[in-house]
C-alpha cells in the first residue's frame, strides 16, 4: 500500500470524484426543484453517502479477489468480478444481470441530467419552459457522445483534460450561479 507515495491515491480519488461524483452537483438543483421538505434533502445525503460506500466496498471487494494488478488493468473490474461469480453451477452469468442493471441506471441518470440541464438553461435565460430546450440539447449530446469517446483508448486519454473541465462545469459553474442567486435576492430586497 502507499508504495509510489500518495499521489496516485489523490489522482485516482480525483478522477472518482470528476465521474460520477461530479453529477452530485447537478442533481443538487432536482433536490430544489421537488420539494422544500426535509426529508428529500436528508434522503439525497444518505443516498450519495450509501453510494460513495458502495463503490467503496466493491472497489475492496475487486482489489481483494482479483488483485491490485488486475484490478488496475481493467477497464471494468466489477463486470469482470461479476463475470467469475458460479455458485454450484446453478447461478452463473451474473454479468448479464449486471450489464441491464448498468443499462437501466444509465438511462434514468441521463434522463434527469438532461432535464437537470435544460432546466437550468431556461432559468439562466428566464425562459418559461425547459421542454424547448431538450431536443436541442439532445441533438447537440448525441454526436458529442460519439466523438468525445469514439473508443477506451482515447477515454484513457481524456481523463487528464476531464478533471479541469468537470471542477469548472461541475463545482465552479453552480457556485457561480448560487453566488449570483444570492446576490440577486440582496438586490431584490
Amino acid at each position: 500500500m502507499l508504495a509510489n507515495g500518495f499521489k496516485p491515491v489523490l489522482r485516482a480519488t480525483a478522477d472518482l470524484w470528476t465521474f460520477p461524483f461530479i453529477e452530485t452537483f447537478f442533481f443538487c438543483f432536482l433536490v430544489t426543484k421537488i420539494n422544500k421538505n426535509p426529508k428529500v434533502a436528508s434522503l439525497f445525503y444518505k443516498s450519495t453517502v450509501l453510494s460513495g460506500t458502495a463503490i467503496f466496498v466493491v472497489t475492496c471487494v475487486s482489489i481483494l479477489d482479483l488483485g491490485g494488478g488486475l484490478t488496475k488493468d481493467i477497464v471494468y473490474p466489477t463486470y469482470y468480478l461479476a463475470s467469475t461469480i458460479n455458485i454450484g453451477n446453478v447461478f452463473e452469468r451474473v454479468e448479464a444481470i449486471m450489464g441491464i442493471i448498468w443499462f437501466i441506471t444509465i438511462f434514468f441518470r441521463l434522463t434527469l441530467l438532461m432535464y437537470v440541464s435544460a432546466s437550468g438553461f431556461a432559468e439562466a435565460f428566464a425562459m418559461q419552459d425547459y421542454r424547448t430546450l431538450v431536443i436541442p440539447l439532445t441533438l447537440i449530446a448525441l454526436p458529442l457522445s460519439i466523438i468525445i469517446w469514439p473508443d477506451v483508448v482515447y477515454y484513457t486519454d481524456f481523463r487528464e483534460y476531464w478533471r479541469p473541465y468537470a471542477f469548472v462545469l461541475g463545482i465552479l459553474l453552480p457556485l457561480i450561479f448560487w453566488f449570483t442567486g444570492l446576490v440577486k435576492a440582496k438586490l431584490e430586497t
